[in-house]
């Protein structure tokens, strides 16, 4: 049988291991993550448990963003390690879940980005290119269309959490995301040059 092993370092921290139909094996999550820490363990207690080898027949699929520098690099880390083992590697943007998952295609998609800043992407079509985002301040204006998050709460907005897709659905994201051969670059809420940049120069 072969594998997927799944990582997100973007939003918390979440490491699971997928069957050939895409269904869960085992699934790690812890919500305030230090995933640095975490991440090679975690992968090491999936592997010993299930009784895998991490070879060319696993396949990655990890979420590309958004998020901070320090948080997307430790899956680009895991990502550069399978690359190397000359395994498949596949990403996506944590926004394109509801899309993925085949859930909705007209909709948008809130997350909390640095302090006083929401990322909000927008998805207006059929296909995964069919979107734009950007960064504004956090006052959230009301929509028409329904809006979603990824494990953010907002108790003066309406936010569907598509967390649950990824648990729920996870036979019709992944097919996807291996089916269009997804493999998106680090997707950063800014550029690494202006994260780090010393705004006191």
């Amino acid at each position: 049988m072969s594998y997927s092993l799944f990582i997100n370092t973007v939003q918390g921290f979440q490491v699971g291991l997928l069957n050939s139909e895409f269904e869960w094996v085992d699934f790690f999550e812890q919500s305030i993550s230090k995933s640095a820490d975490l991440v090679h363990k975690k992968i090491y207690d999936l592997v010993v448990k299930n009784n895998i080898t991490l070879d060319s027949t696993v396949k990655l699929i990890s979420v590309a963003g958004p998020g901070s520098y320090t948080g997307i690099r430790v899956s680009e880390g895991v990502l550069s390690v399978f690359k190397l083992l000359n395994g498949s590697v596949f990403s996506f943007p944590i926004y394109l879940i509801p899309y993925l998952s085949e859930q909705e295609t007209t909709y948008k998609f809130v997350q909390p980005a640095f302090k006083n800043e929401l990322f909000c992407y927008s998805h207006r079509g059929a296909t995964h290119t069919d979107g734009d985002s950007i960064l504004v301040s956090a006052e959230l204006e009301a929509s028409s269309e329904k809006v979603f998050t990824y494990n953010f709460e907002r108790p003066d907005a309406d936010l569907n959490n598509c967390y649950f897709f990824v648990k729920e659905f996870s036979q019709k994201l992944f097919k996807n995301v291996v089916g269009l051969n997804l493999a998106y670059e680090p997707i950063y809420f800014r550029k690494p040059e202006d994260e780090f940049r010393n705004k006191s120069i």
